[in-house]
């Protein structure tokens, strides 16, 4: 499925150019696709599964100090029983087990699927919130059932109330206030602080951008990395330091990192493309069946919404790149790493055409789950240890 643009007043390449990274952007009546069988009853079921990350938010704006969440899996029957106002049940990953939410952020393909997290929902009775916070993520908001407020600000204090598991902003003063309809979409940049209030029992759809630290880059360069056995070393200690942390040390430091960092683009985005394939649920949510189809030239293989892929050109020979998948990585032809990654599905016959040595490829996509047979059987793959 191609991506739809996100407004029919502004393209995605538009959108790109104004407002990705740079400021937020309300889209009303946006028309893309939405799963609207996606209510009530299907989030309090989803929130029972435990590969789904589900929390259970309660408090409100007047009382500050009052904010709780509690950790799923729920059970239904304590979820009916909840108050009638201000709380709110968040479910992750619903794109992972529902094709209608796959369907939905595909339509995000604008983007670099790598970067594409998940799709949360939030469900929310009157005044139901998680109280005024930022991200460090770009995040779309997407209104699929109710009515809920949305105040955003660029200028506000970083300050949380302390002591507190939610990171809630201690003071916040909006800038703009809007009331969010079903289809509507609020996109926001990272940093920008909103604060979003249940008008009436509501459902509210979020799509996060995944924006590794550059603490987690360096944890990845370490597990990634080509191996090294560089350890910290001191030539030119002085018999005065002793047991100082001074800025010998720091210099000491920091010149090994900068030789850890110092590795060519092709072993950089090797790195790279082997940590941002790794999905953290991908144990719990990738099919790995072991069936035996026989396959043919029309054969349909699906990704498996839990799959990421990414793929490198070679400096050296641009026919010939190396394709990622969940943390794993192999060299094939750029044509067929174009199909794999830009398409959801695809038929055996193409990918015969796009590489030589197709087989290799196939029992390497199955063997580490990233496509399927279409209707969810699986060929020739090995059971996961």
């Amino acid at each position: 499925m191609s991506a739809n643009s996100l407004s029919t007043r502004l393209s995605n390449a538009g959108f790109l150019r104004n407002y990705w990274q740079r400021r937020p952007l309300l889209i009303r009546d946006s028309g893309i696709q939405l799963p609207h069988r996606l209510d009530k009853a299907a989030l309090f079921k989803h929130s029972q599964d435990q590969r789904l990350a589900a929390r259970l938010v309660h408090g409100q704006i007047d009382s500050p100090n009052a904010w709780t969440v509690n950790y799923g899996p729920f059970e239904t029957a304590g979820l009916i029983n909840q108050p009638a106002k201000n709380w709110t049940l968040l479910v992750q990953d619903l794109d992972k087990v529902r094709p209608d939410c796959a369907t939905l952020l595909e339509q995000f393909s604008f983007l670099p699927r790598w970067r594409l997290d998940d799709v949360m929902a939030s469900y929310a009775v009157p005044g139901g919130s998680v109280g005024p916070h930022s991200d460090q993520y770009d995040v779309f908001l997407i209104q699929l059932h109710g009515f809920r407020r949305w105040q955003w600000s660029t200028d506000y204090s970083a300050q949380h109330i302390a002591e507190l598991e939610l990171k809630v902003l201690q003071q916040f003063s909006p800038e703009h206030d809007e009331v969010l309809e079903p289809g509507d979409i609020l996109y926001l940049p990272p940093g920008v602080a909103h604060f979003g209030i249940a008008e009436s029992e509501c459902i509210t759809l979020s799509i996060g951008l995944r924006a590794p630290s550059a603490g987690d880059l360096i944890i990845s360069l370490a597990e990634y990395g080509p191996a090294t056995d560089a350890r910290y070393s001191d030539p030119g200690l002085s018999a005065n330091e002793q047991n100082q942390l001074n800025t010998a040390v720091a210099d000491r430091i920091r010149q090994q990192l900068q030789q850890l960092l110092s590795i060519d683009d092709t072993e950089l985005l090797d790195n790279f493309g082997r940590y941002i394939t790794q999905y953290r649920l991908a144990e719990d949510l990738l099919d790995w069946s072991e069936q035996n189809q026989q396959l043919t030239d029309g054969s349909c293989f699906q990704r498996q919404a839990a799959a990421r892929l990414a793929w490198r050109a070679c400096a050296d020979n641009a026919a010939q790149s190396m394709l990622y998948c969940n943390g794993e990585s192999m060299a094939c032809s750029t044509t067929a790493a174009r199909l794999l990654c830009d398409r959801p599905t695809f038929r055996l016959s193409e990918l015969q055409a796009a590489s030589a040595d197709y087989t290799r490829l196939v029992d390497w996509l199955l063997e580490h789950a990233a496509f399927k047979l279409s209707g969810g059987r699986t060929v020739n793959n090995k059971t996961k240890d």
